[in-house]
């Protein structure tokens, strides 16, 4: 009975740890919980950091400084871990190809589903502002959130734009 027991527990046991969700951003992997100075110490050596002005806890992560930075992500903290990750898959503005839009999104649909399984909800939310319209679609995959967001304006403050991110959180 003891050998069944043991053998049971170490069948059961490992099944129940849940590892901490993570998503790699170039040649980093950010895992969640991580302590603030862990986090920043490796990330200052691979990327520009840009803070976001207002928030302490946050922080843009650029492949490059201006004028030729491009965010590649973003990340924060909440009481000193990190609790926040977002990988940029694209950012596209004026007559982007359709091609190129579409890549951006099977890579994170297949990025998501491949950490968390095919299974995911998908939710639409709509904002107007003034000359603009934004359009969001959202898919939840368990751990990990692939958002597509489209700005349409008339004005030249936001013009037409799609975003492509995945995102994991606390």
């Amino acid at each position: 009975m003891r050998k069944f027991m043991s053998l049971l527990l170490g069948i059961l046991l490992p099944s129940g740890v849940v590892e901490a969700a993570e998503l790699p951003i170039g040649p980093m992997m950010f895992k969640l919980g991580e302590s603030r100075a862990t986090v920043l110490a490796e990330a200052q050596t691979r990327f520009a950091l840009v803070p976001v002005g207002g928030n302490p806890d946050m922080i843009f992560l650029s492949s490059g400084e201006p004028p030729n930075a491009k965010i590649v992500g973003g990340i924060a903290f909440k009481d000193g871990r990190l609790s926040w990750v977002q990988r940029n898959w694209g950012n596209f503005t004026g007559s982007t190809a359709a091609i190129d839009v579409a890549k951006a999104v099977q890579s994170a649909l297949s990025s998501a589903a491949s950490a968390s399984g095919s299974r995911a909800t998908i939710t639409t939310e709509e904002k107007q502002v003034p000359g603009t319209d934004f359009r969001s679609t959202y898919f939840q995959f368990p751990g990990h959130k692939v958002s597509i967001t489209v700005a349409d304006s008339n004005d030249t403050s936001y013009g037409q734009q799609v975003t492509v991110d995945e995102s994991i959180s606390l």
